[in-house]
């Protein structure tokens, strides 16, 4: 099974995993773009409270009992 190091907790996050999320990083001056895997639940304790979370960043059904 491949996995990936998580960019916030430095654990290992299963491509299978449903906590599994991509961000694309990208700078207005540059050209491309760099992807970083991240556990779900580390990059929403890494928001501040009141942000919004969307659909994506919401906890699955497992996650919330």
């Amino acid at each position: 099974m491949l996995s990936y190091q998580c960019a916030f907790c430095d654990d290992a996050v299963h491509e299978t995993s449903a906590d599994l999320r991509v961000l694309k990083v990208s700078a207005a001056e540059k050209e491309g773009f760099q992807e970083l895997f991240v556990h779900r639940r580390c990059l929403v304790a890494a928001l501040r409270p009141a942000f919004p979370l969307g659909p994506v960043l919401e906890p699955t059904v497992a996650e919330q009992r």
